[in-house]
């Protein structure tokens, strides 16, 4: 009698472990098939940034540009608003945008020492390839706008504040341009929906100015 309860409790643990999965993304059921999914391993540390989450490898004029936002906002000094920007990249849902791509999102710090977000794309580690497969790198900074008249004479003065996001080519063996453009689309589309226009709004009324994207 106990074998004959073993014998079913294990065939239903495999039942359960084969049946496909399903995530939930703002409403819309995603039934992935039942493949044996890519593990989520380690960065190597070829791959990581360094011991102080710095990216001092990273050279952003030699990579290019998949994304740019321009924000205005209320706030006189900015830090609040700048703050509500990079809060709202940090807690954007990267993985459920694309849940078949195993990812991962850190907080890093660039080369200049301003802070930013690492979106890594995984694959499958080998004896050849690592387990990173590229990525994306968003960093939010303040800018000053200056207008002079004919004479140099300031006329106006003004902060605004700049996303950026590029492609982290290092270690992309093939193009990961949909999962770029899906990722990039979603987050825009984000900024002026639910919790994203909810987050800039508290951060002192910050308003998208302009987008640019590599999709328009």
């Amino acid at each position: 009698m106990m074998k004959n309860q073993y014998i079913l409790l294990i065939s239903s643990l495999f039942g359960t472990l084969g049946a496909p999965f399903q995530h939930s993304y703002n409403g819309i059921h995603h039934d992935l098939p039942t493949t044996r999914p890519l593990p989520v391993t380690a960065m190597s540390s070829s791959d990581s940034p360094g011991d102080d989450g710095s990216l001092s490898e990273f050279d952003v004029s030699k990579e290019e540009t998949l994304l740019r936002v321009n924000f205005s906002f209320d706030d006189d000094e900015g830090s609040s608003a700048l703050a509500a920007v990079e809060r709202y990249t940090k807690s954007f849902p990267f993985a459920a945008v694309l849940p078949v791509q195993p990812l991962t999102y850190l907080p890093v710090k660039l080369p200049d020492g301003n802070p930013a977000l690492r979106v890594s794309f995984l694959r499958k580690k080998t004896a050849e390839k690592g387990s990173v497969d590229g990525g994306i790198l968003f960093s939010s900074c303040l800018v000053s706008e200056e207008d002079c008249d004919e004479d140099g004479v300031l006329e106006n003065y003004k902060k605004r504040i700049q996303l950026t996001a590029w492609r982290i080519s290092k270690g992309q063996t093939v193009s990961k341009s949909f999962s770029e453009k899906q990722i990039l689309l979603a987050f825009v589309k984000g900024l002026s929906e639910g919790r994203g226009a909810e987050v800039l709004t508290e951060g002192g009324n910050v308003q998208v100015d302009s987008v640019f994207h590599l999709w328009m």
